[in-house]
Parts: structure tokens; C-alpha cells; sequence
């Protein structure tokens, strides 16, 4: 059945379970500052738009990227990530120049990720049908993708997006 049984629900650790998100009524509720649900086209499209300058003003991209020192560190599904205001902040660079640029971002529960490099004009998206705590599917499709983009790759320090 997919009613949730509120009796059982044990928050907020059971949002940290993607088994919970993949249950329809939660999916039909929509759980505010917990989740969200778009196509990988969607959410490549916002980042894309994000990257662009088309839903921020340039300045307030640049600051929105930086990483507060007091405030940058953190965790997420227990990873080390780098956090900008309301994203997640890493680098990548290019093939053969090294030149490190901006990755900005997040990584959701399950093994969906949707980030922006700006400089680059590319935006990348993956959803998944069925989220799990397993990530590398996730990872693989994103080093395939930005190797076919140009030979990018995300940094170690890569924010924690993938």
C-alpha cells in the first residue's frame, strides 16, 4: 500500500532513508526542505538557468558560490561537503590545462545530483528511479558525462556532489 503509517514514522532519521522517498505518498506529499522531484532534463535545465546569470544576478551567483569559512564544512549522508548559501560548492578542471573552476550544486538522498559549471556553460542532472544509499551508479554516469563534455573532472574537493 502507499499510505504512510505516521504511528511507525521515525523523523527526521527516516528522511535520511531513501527507501522513504520512493514510497508514492510521500512523493505525492512532497516533503518541504527535504526533498524534491524533477526529471534530470528539469533539474539540468534550473542548474543550466542558475549558471547562465537568467535566475540570479552575476554578483549574487559569485557570492552564492563562495564558501564561508565558519560555515563551509559539513556532512551529508555522513561525506565531508563544502556548502555556499544553499549549495554545495566544489572545482573542477579540464583536461590538460588544470585550471580549476566553480562547481555549484547539490547531491540529494539516493544517488540524484544536479550541479552547474558555470564558466564551462555545462549543467549536469541525474535522477534515479528507485533511489538507494549506493552512489556509484550516480558517480560513473557523471564521469562519463563530463569526460564527453570536454574531459571535465570533479576535484576530490569536488564539494561532496557525486
Amino acid at each position: 500500500s502507499g499510505e504512510v503509517d505516521w504511528e511507525r514514522f521515525q523523523a527526521p532519521q527516516q528522511l535520511q532513508l531513501p527507501s522513504t522517498f520512493n514510497s508514492w505518498a510521500v512523493k505525492e506529499a512532497g516533503v518541504p526542505g527535504a526533498c524534491m522531484f524533477a526529471s534530470a532534463k528539469a533539474l539540468a535545465s534550473f542548474y543550466s538557468a542558475l549558471g547562465a546569470g537568467g535566475l540570479l544576478k552575476a554578483s549574487t551567483l559569485r557570492r552564492m558560490a563562495q564558501a564561508d569559512a565558519a560555515t563551509a564544512s559539513g556532512t551529508l549522508d555522513g561525506e565531508s561537503v563544502h556548502w555556499g548559501l544553499g549549495v554545495q560548492v566544489g572545482t573542477a578542471t579540464q583536461g590538460d590545462s588544470g585550471q580549476a573552476v566553480t562547481v555549484i550544486g547539490h547531491r540529494g538522498t539516493g544517488g540524484v545530483v544536479g550541479f552547474t559549471i558555470p564558466a564551462a556553460g555545462l549543467s549536469v542532472a541525474v535522477t534515479l528511479s528507485r533511489l538507494s544509499s549506493e552512489r556509484r551508479l550516480t558517480r560513473r554516469l557523471v564521469e562519463l558525462v563530463l569526460r564527453e563534455c570536454g574531459a571535465w573532472v570533479l576535484q576530490q574537493d569536488g564539494g561532496g556532489l557525486v
